[in-house]
């Protein structure tokens, strides 16, 4: 019986660098969210324990991150380009009193 170390060690690094890819988008989710959920907080003027990130979906231009705040209806969302520079924040109720950020 013959056992391929070589193509053993090649699998384990493929499955390595998927973890560390994950990772990496993991940190940058986390900081576009950090940096969200504070423009959000300081447009309308509440503590940042009052906003959660909730999604973070890679698009074609970027990146848009939603988060709700409590006892707002619906939630924000950033928009992030494809370096990780957020634009602007935007409240998602239709016709609402808080609008577009930039």
């Amino acid at each position: 019986m013959r056992i391929e170390i070589p193509g053993l060690m090649l699998g384990f690094a493929m499955l390595a660098a998927c973890a560390d890819a994950s990772q990496d988008a993991s940190s940058e989710h986390a900081s576009l969210q950090d940096s969200c959920e504070a423009m959000v907080a300081a447009k309308i003027d509440v503590p940042p324990s009052e906003v959660r990130a909730v999604s973070t979906q890679k698009v074609p231009h970027g990146t848009l991150i939603t988060v709700e705040v409590t006892d707002v209806a619906a939630p924000w969302v950033c928009g992030a380009d494809p370096s990780g520079v957020i634009l602007g924040v935007e409240y998602s109720a239709p016709g609402s009193a808080f609008g577009q950020v930039d």
